[in-house]
């Protein structure tokens, strides 16, 4: 619903959307729709009520006007109290982040013009599932007239993607709700103006390191490196005893790690929900959800090349027969998902290729390429089994849908590789030989990622649930199963408790943890660990190059 006159002078904006939308898609599949429905009812109930004017709404996200800041904090809280307490559908959890800006915008026709409008999106996009961020012209009109049970955290200030002013924020947070939340996904805090203090601040950076780590490790040299050009500080690395090296890379970066050293030497602001990248064409190529993006990074300069558009939601890509491949999965706006196929020579969307697969048939990161077909895993609702579609690459035909009597297992991951597609279930890894779709089980269950390379297939076990004692520190241990593939002989290979992604390359096999924030490097020849790379965030995707690994923190 859109409104007839639109609140002018002084406007507060509020954007809302659902957090892991995507996800919840692909797990409630037709029961999806019901939710978003309750979704929308829910919060256009408060918008209401506050005097909201609904200006735009897209699948899962919100537009509203409010002509009192006041009102649209209100709105803000009775819309996150409103959703803890709805019973959603299959038990679901439904998060909605929330961004308020307050501006002096122009209207055109029936929409708002001027940066303020983007200011309030860039805002709702930093924040998480359930957090509400204010902007500091918003904090000041409210922060002496808040709800009760409201109060006000300062977040510092930040970089807000596309927007050269730094903003600073602030976080609501709200009585019975959740209110400890990781830090906004911007490009980072605005470094805060050190000249005069390095000797002070050095020497408490060696202090925090060693005794936040319990003072278990010795400092091997230099352990903290703090150069300051222009009166910004920068901590550049810290080097630990027994191979591990801790380098805190921003929130929504992409980060090289050099294999001669294992140490992070470049990090890339990437967005707020970066989920999938592969090197291709002399490029590390990012897919980012929130944004529907595809990003593309020069190897060699470390620099974004281009930010290409895409049509929906991107939950997988993959890399193959010169193209990069993009599954789009359906959302409201589309009820099919579809394949986008990238040309690295012109830069851009070369075509757009319909599928049959519609809501909850895609579950996220799952797309191959390889023997001249596209291969995309499908979960069957609660029957014992998944299809993999096989779709020819050129003609776009599907040339089969083979049937795996095993239930698939999320975000395990998908891949091609030594002749043929390999793909995780309820039972084991599954092998699907191109020459006749037959399909044969390997190894151990997995879960947190699979690669195929050093003559072996290599999956990773999770264990979220059960991976740390009471006081945080790690209990189960989680491990990498490597099946020979000459003999299909299986050895578990202990490592950190929360594997969520495997690569196999640059001279060894890579392991992103999530619950540690490391990346694991395992030789493949000895089956022995050989450092742990400290990466300071979680780490949501990896791959490698001929000498270079890359990992997206978000």
């Amino acid at each position: 619903m859109v409104m007839a006159e639109l609140p002018s002078g002084t406007v507060t904006f509020l954007f809302t959307d659902i957090e892991g939308s995507t996800r919840l898609l692909a797990r409630l599949r037709e029961r999806y729709a019901d939710l978003l429905a309750d979704q929308q009812r829910l919060l256009r109930a408060v918008f209401a009520e506050h005097d909201g004017s609904e200006i735009d709404t897209q699948g899962d996200s919100f537009f509203v006007a409010f002509p009192r800041a006041r009102e649209a904090v209100a709105a803000a809280v009775a819309g996150q109290r409103a959703l803890v307490r709805h019973e959603w559908p299959g038990g679901a959890e439904v998060k909605v982040r929330m961004g308020v800006h307050t501006g002096e915008p122009s209207v055109g026709g029936a929409r708002y013009v001027g940066l303020g409008v983007h200011r309030a999106a860039r805002i709702a996009a930093a924040a998480h599932g359930g957090q509400v961020l204010l902007s500091s012209v918003t904090r000041g009109l409210v922060e002496d007239e808040l709800p009760p049970g409201v109060e006000l955290r300062d977040l510092g200030e930040h970089r807000l993607k596309d927007l050269d002013r730094p903003e600073r924020l602030s976080q609501l947070a709200i009585a019975g709700l959740p209110a400890d939340f990781p830090p906004p996904r911007t490009a980072g805090l605005v470094p805060l103006d050190l000249s005069g203090r390095e000797q002070a601040l050095g020497e408490a950076a060696v202090e925090a390191v060693s005794g936040g780590l319990g003072r278990r490790f010795w400092i091997a040299g230099a352990a903290a490196v703090l150069a300051v050009a222009g009166g910004v500080a920068t901590l550049l690395a810290a080097t630990l005893g027994g191979g591990a090296y801790l380098h805190k890379v921003p929130l929504n970066s992409l980060a090289m790690i050099d294999p001669t050293s294992n140490r992070i030497v470049v990090d890339v602001p990437v967005g707020a929900n970066a989920s999938g990248l592969v090197v291709a064409d002399g490029s590390v190529w990012v897919i980012n959800e929130d944004d529907r993006t595809l990003m593309r990074i020069d190897i060699h300069s470390r620099k974004l090349v281009k930010t290409i558009a895409l049509d929906g939601a991107p939950t997988g890509i993959a890399s193959g027969d010169g193209s990069i491949w993009i599954l789009n999965a359906a959302s409201p706006d589309s009820s099919q998902a579809e394949i986008t196929r990238v040309s690295p020579s012109f830069d851009d969307i070369a075509e757009r290729i319909p599928t049959d697969l519609g809501y909850g048939d895609v579950v996220e990161g799952d797309l191959a390429v390889g023997g001249g077909s596209i291969w995309i895993p499908t979960p069957i609702g609660d029957l014992p089994y998944q299809v993999v579609e096989r779709i020819d690459e050129r003609t776009h035909r599907v040339l089969a849908r083979i049937r795996i009597f095993g239930i698939r297992v999320a975000q395990a991951g998908a891949t091609f590789g030594e002749g043929a597609f390999w793909v995780v279930d309820a039972r084991g890894l599954v092998r699907v030989d191109p020459a006749d779709n037959s399909t044969s089980v390997l190894g151990m269950l997995g879960g947190g990622g699979v690669a195929v390379g050093a003559g072996a297939a290599w999956v990773g076990a999770r264990f979220p649930q059960a991976s740390t004692t009471r006081e945080g520190t790690p209990g189960r241990p989680g491990y990498v199963s490597k099946i020979d593939l000459a003999d299909t002989a299986t050895r578990a290979l202990v490592t950190a408790p929360d594997p969520v992604a495997i690569s196999v390359g640059a001279g060894a096999v890579w392991v992103a943890n999530r619950q540690t924030h490391t990346v694991e490097r395992i030789d493949p020849k000895t089956n022995t660990h050989v450092a742990t790379i400290r990466i300071g965030n979680t780490p949501t995707a990896l791959t490698t190059s001929a000498d270079e690994v890359w990992v997206v923190v978000s």
